[in-house]
């Protein structure tokens, strides 16, 4: 049974929450190994990039989940927030990881079952699935968003491992 990490990555303009879950299969509890918020002040202020370098190349993801941008009102701000997106999917990408993208309700679906789900009850259930209470330093949303995407990750990346293991057992029986 192989080990899998997944990093979650939320990013903000000013706050950028990561995660790192480790997952032993699809039917034991996943573990958080880490999980924090980054302040970018500015897309030149190398030291969130590389502190999110660090994070790859210690924990060694299997996948960088990241949630998709969402900014409706501020065009700058919507520019910026794809600017700092970008430059973690190219982190990922430098370090040969497979990167997903996922919206907000994509994420609240794959964890709660439901995409309008409040951030309390994505709490409870990520306690939940967890198996302990989800205690980050500051308790920070963004690292709480970022947790969440990484188990989002995981879901999805069982559910398609799940489904594509259901499709060779039926070819087999053919």
């Amino acid at each position: 049974m192989s080990i899998l990490n997944i990093m979650g990555i939320d990013p903000g303009s000013r706050k950028l929450g990561y995660a790192i879950l480790s997952s032993h299969g699809a039917r034991k509890k996943p573990r958080l190994l880490i999980a924090g918020t980054l302040h970018p002040k500015s897309l030149k202020d190398k030291l969130w990039v590389s502190h999110l370098d660090h994070l790859m190349n210690q924990y060694k993801p299997d996948l960088v989940a990241i949630e998709q941008p969402y900014y409706r009102w501020n065009p700058r701000t919507a520019l910026r927030l794809g600017q700092i997106s970008g430059i973690c999917i190219g982190l990922a990408f430098k370090n040969n990881i497979e990167v997903r993208e996922y919206l907000p309700t994509q994420i609240k679906l794959i964890c709660c079952g439901s995409g309008n789900c409040s951030r309390q009850l994505l709490r409870t259930l990520i306690t939940r699935i967890l198996n302990k209470p989800v205690s980050i330093n500051d308790t920070e949303e963004d690292a709480l968003d970022a947790i969440a995407t990484a188990l989002a990750g995981l879901l999805d990346l069982h559910s398609n491992q799940q489904l594509l293991n259901q499709i060779n057992e039926s070819k087999a029986r053919s």
